[in-house]
């Protein structure tokens, strides 16, 4: 199960996690982390996007397990994502996440 950093805390923008999974699922690589502050989508209400590492997230969804599922785009890098709007980030180690199939 995911810690939900955003529930105490919904301005976080950077925080530390430890990934738990990796795994690729169809053509899309998703990210389960030990805690978040990546708010999935709810009610209507739309995920979060911002960095995980140098990746791009473009999808975040609630698990049936409780964990929440960071959908990430391994083709981008942090330099090309740099924008004036607030991110979420997190802090992973390099060579932490490994991107082969």
């Amino acid at each position: 199960m995911t810690d939900r950093l955003y529930y105490n805390d919904p301005y976080l923008q950077e925080f530390d996690a430890t990934i738990e999974r990796v795994e690729r699922r169809g053509e899309r690589l998703v990210v389960t982390l030990d805690r978040t502050a990546f708010y999935p989508s709810s009610g209507g209400q739309p995920f979060d996007t911002g960095i995980l590492g140098s990746l791009r997230v473009v999808e975040v969804a609630d698990e049936d397990d409780g964990s929440v599922a960071h959908v990430v785009d391994p083709g981008t890098t942090n330099v090309e994502l740099r924008t004036p709007n607030l991110e979420p980030r997190t802090n992973l180690e390099p060579g932490t996440l490994n991107l082969e199939p």
